[in-house]
């Protein structure tokens, strides 16, 4: 614990010189805001997880392994320290990413509901971790500068096939099923945010257990 604890100092003490590129990366979910208050939680946790994968950039950039070895951090201190760092890197902009969400959402005139406001907190958490459970362990493997572009073809590809069907459905006779849809999403918008925490959370753990596997695999 006290390696993971040492880690996660180190963390961010290497992060802290670019918290100003971090308050201004923060802005574009706020902007999402003025369209739709809810689909604020949606872009933060994608906005989230590109966050929190920096670290692992500024740590191939400046060639932190080096530093890392003369701390004698055990490896699995290491990751642990690691997912510390993101999950209070999550917390922490969920935290400032609130207040922004009524204000922007006051100024416009568009006051979200409580349901509404965890719905977004549970959606942002869990696409944090379902970005960050296989993007980590695939940086710890081989690198931020090789899988930059490949983690995130998935959403390139969900984002073209939504694009490309959406012509396709006839969203008008759809309208009243969607619209029904929604409402029962609304309804049971506090049972769905703990089911998305949870959900968010087992990804984490799960993809913590693979990447110490994984880390220790490049050592070998």
């Amino acid at each position: 614990m006290t390696a993971a604890v040492k880690m996660f100092r180190l963390d961010l003490l290497t992060m802290q010189a670019y918290l100003k590129s971090y308050m201004i990366f923060m802005l574009y979910p706020v902007m999402f805001a003025w369209w739709e208050p809810t689909a604020m939680g949606v872009m933060a946790g994608f906005m989230l997880a590109m966050l929190g994968s920096s670290i692992f950039s500024v740590q191939e950039k400046n060639k932190l392994e080096r530093l890392y070895g003369m701390l004698s951090i055990s490896d699995r201190g290491l990751v642990a320290g690691r997912y510390l760092f993101l999950f209070a890197n999550c917390l922490t902009v969920q935290l400032v990413m609130l207040p922004l969400h009524f204000l922007v959402s006051r100024l416009t005139g568009k006051m979200p509901a409580g349901q509404d406001l965890l719905l977004a907190i549970g959606l942002s958490y869990f696409l944090f971790w379902m970005q960050s459970s296989y993007q980590v362990p695939l940086f710890f493997k081989f690198g931020y500068t090789k899988m930059r572009l490949w983690v995130t073809l998935p959403f390139v590809l969900i984002a073209l096939g939504f694009g490309l069907l959406t012509p396709m459905f006839k969203l008008k006779e759809a309208a009243p099923s969607i619209e029904a849809w929604f409402e029962q999403i609304h309804q049971n918008s506090l049972s769905l945010s703990l089911v998305l925490l949870a959900l968010g959370t087992l990804l984490g753990v799960v993809s913590y257990l693979i990447s110490i596997g994984v880390y220790k695999s490049t050592k070998q």
